[in-house]
């Protein structure tokens, strides 16, 4: 199964810790959004631990698929193609939960 290869379990673990570190460094730090929460910090904790590894599983997906069907190559500017699908990714996700509104703070 492709999910417990390590060229895949590797990329998908690294994204989905990247990815919470950055959303709590930016909620929690700088826009001080973790101290509004209506639920505990754990249990927050535990809510977008679990959406980060679904988010981090699809786009580790989509990028395995990209690599595989040679939509992008190693070779050239894989970075910068891979940070093209993650904001756009990203930019998709932020607009399904504003337009949602979905917030965990008061």
């Amino acid at each position: 199964m492709l999910v417990f290869k390590r060229r895949f379990l590797v990329p998908w673990l690294l994204s989905t810790v990247a990815m919470a570190g950055l959303s709590y460094a930016w909620h929690g730090w700088a826009l001080n959004d973790v101290a509004d929460l209506r639920m505990g910090l754990q249990k927050y904790l535990g809510i977008s631990a679990l959406v980060y590894l679904m988010l981090a599983l699809v786009l580790t997906l989509l990028v395995h698929i990209m690599l595989v069907r040679e939509w992008v190559s190693l070779k050239g500017a894989f970075p910068v193609k891979a940070m093209m699908v993650g904001a756009a990714f990203g930019t998709v996700v932020y607009l399904l939960v504003l337009l949602s509104g979905l917030s965990f703070a008061d």
